[in-house]
């Protein structure tokens, strides 16, 4: 396994035969494999765990608007539904 500077150079990789495959972000796979057809995604990979953030300027207007949208997800149930969905239910945080 190697370490390269992006997920696009992972795919190059992938693509000019240097690396048997890449872990990249599902979208970014997609995206690739309409645009290189000798492509394929595998999904259901499972790699262990991964905490993600949303990181933003601190005078950012989408910070509210993020915020609000957040609470207004978790408070409804949503987050809970998709928590339990992907088999997730021990990995919100809230706060």
């Amino acid at each position: 396994m190697a370490s390269v500077g992006s997920q696009k150079a992972a795919l190059e990789e992938v693509q000019k035969g240097l690396a048997q495959g890449a872990v990249v972000d599902h979208l970014v796979a997609q995206a690739a494999v309409e645009a290189h057809r000798e492509l394929t995604v595998q999904t259901r990979v499972e790699l262990g765990t991964e905490e993600l953030a949303v990181a933003l300027p601190h005078d950012s207007d989408l910070t509210g608007r993020l915020n609000r949208a957040l609470s207004a997800l978790q408070e409804d149930g949503t987050l809970d539904t998709l928590a339990e969905q992907y088999g997730l239910t021990g990995g919100l945080i809230s706060g």
